[in-house]
């Protein structure tokens, strides 16, 4: 996916040039960006006790704050 700044903004709005929606504003690319980043240590910890590998679930215990 190509982000484009449009001119003149706050670093907010975006254009999105390719993929299923191109040529459209993304207008919420901080938000959006914000809310993946805080989501991964979820992510991460399902994974953990998926797998039950040792080594994960201490990783993310460490990511979620728990130990």
């Amino acid at each position: 996916m190509k982000l484009q700044k449009e001119k003149g903004s706050k670093y907010k709005t975006y254009y999105l040039f390719s993929g299923p929606n191109w040529g459209k504003i993304w207008d919420k690319i901080f938000e959006q960006s914000v809310e993946r980043a805080a989501a991964a240590p979820l992510a991460y910890g399902y994974f953990a006790l998926e797998t039950q590998g040792e080594a994960h679930i201490n990783g993310a215990k460490v990511q979620l704050g728990v130990e």
